[in-house]
């Protein structure tokens, strides 16, 4: 156990000095009473039930079916309450003003057991009132076990509990006093032992939850600086740039938005095809990234989603990006050299029709005697 919990952790009030620590704990103790609440039903009923099949005579006579009955009543408001929050889902805040109650309800409940145990010891026969003080001994037990994250809750139905078998065990003799002496050392120790080792783990465990939502929230705010800071030289850039993910999505920059004519950022409902005017293009690139790990320059023609089309140069490379391994294609846009490429072979073939129809011999010769151009004539 933690110095700080066990410093938390003593017969003071079981405080944590932490107010973060001890709001995450209000929502555990919550949530442990939620779900223990079935098993702490059962448990008061059925020693109800046993108790009463024990020694059915020993419970009118001395009364004590009073305070069993009332303490069947107070597991409607146990019932009503489980039934109304076993749907919810786990709460984002607890008031101490609901753990309070709960530690109050455990002593009423305490109290009102060690009121039975009481009440029938000196009506019981000796088998009879060993088998109620062990049945009394594990609810206590049970108390323990089921409400780690709440000693005081716990020891709120232990105390009243192991002081009404002391006090009746030695006086009505349900055992022998050396015997119910051992007992009584040996169990109080343990049971005490046991509530502030649970509470010093509980502790320890929501503190280590707290450094872990902590961290991640640290690494998300982290990853969203870097995706901002990645956007914003993406931004920069005068170039197309568009990065696919793993899972298909597109996130493209504001040039290439614009020159797609979708969203800038990420889009999803796109495929890769959708952008290549031949689809054999398309796969034929994404083999030379199987195969390469990279693309430089290569051309291909596409087209933007009105299916208008123009010739790039593609180069792509692999990117970390916000954790997952993607793809970084640069795109060049060289519709303004294929135009000149085209208008510049229209004009050779306009001036070798011009040369083959004049009625005269033409010939180029390059320095080394070799032709490279002679017309028809």
């Amino acid at each position: 156990m933690s110095g700080q919990a066990r410093a938390a952790g003593g017969f003071g009030l079981f405080q944590v000095p932490d107010e973060t620590v001890a709001a995450e704990l209000r929502i555990n103790q919550s949530v442990h009473i939620q779900r223990s609440m079935p098993v702490n039903l059962l448990g008061n009923s059925g020693g109800v039930l046993i108790i009463s099949y024990i020694d059915w005579q020993a419970v009118l006579t001395s009364h004590a079916i009073y305070f069993m009955i009332l303490q069947l009543l107070l597991i409607i408001p146990m019932v009503r309450s489980y039934l109304r929050l076993r749907a919810r889902p786990r709460p984002n805040r607890v008031s101490k003003r609901r753990i309070r109650a709960v530690e109050y309800y455990s002593l009423l409940m305490g109290s009102v057991w060690g009121v039975i145990g009481f009440l029938l010891f000196p009506h019981l026969g000796p088998i009879d009132g060993v088998a109620t003080m062990m049945i009394l001994m594990f609810l206590c037990y049970g108390s323990v076990a089921l409400t780690p994250g709440l000693p005081r809750a716990a020891m709120a139905f232990f105390i009243p509990v192991i002081i009404s078998l002391t006090i009746g065990g030695f006086v009505y003799e349900v055992m022998e006093p050396d015997v119910l002496a051992i007992l009584l050392f040996l169990s109080v120790p343990a049971v005490v032992k046991t509530v502030l080792q649970n509470f010093g783990d509980i502790v320890d465990n929501v503190k280590i939850n707290i450094d872990r939502l902590a961290a991640e929230v640290q690494l998300r705010q982290q990853q969203s600086q870097e995706t901002d800071a990645m956007r914003a030289m993406v931004a920069a850039i005068p170039l197309p740039l568009v990065v696919t993910r793993s899972d298909g999505t597109f996130e493209f920059s504001e040039t290439a938005a614009s020159r797609f004519g979708v969203t800038s950022g990420a889009s999803t409902g796109f495929l890769a095809e959708n952008f290549f005017v031949d689809p054999q293009d398309q796969i034929r690139l994404f083999d030379l990234q199987k195969t390469r790990r990279r693309l430089d320059e290569e051309e291909v023609q596409l087209k933007d989603a009105a299916g208008n089309p123009f010739w790039a140069l593609i180069s792509s490379r692999t990117l970390n990006y916000q954790g997952e391994e993607c793809w970084l294609h640069v795109i060049y846009v060289i519709e303004v050299r294929k135009r000149a490429e085209q208008a510049l072979q229209e004009s050779r073939g306009l001036l070798r029709a011009f040369a083959d129809n004049l009625p005269l011999y033409i010939s180029f010769m390059d320095l080394q005697g070799r032709y490279q151009f002679v017309n028809r004539c």
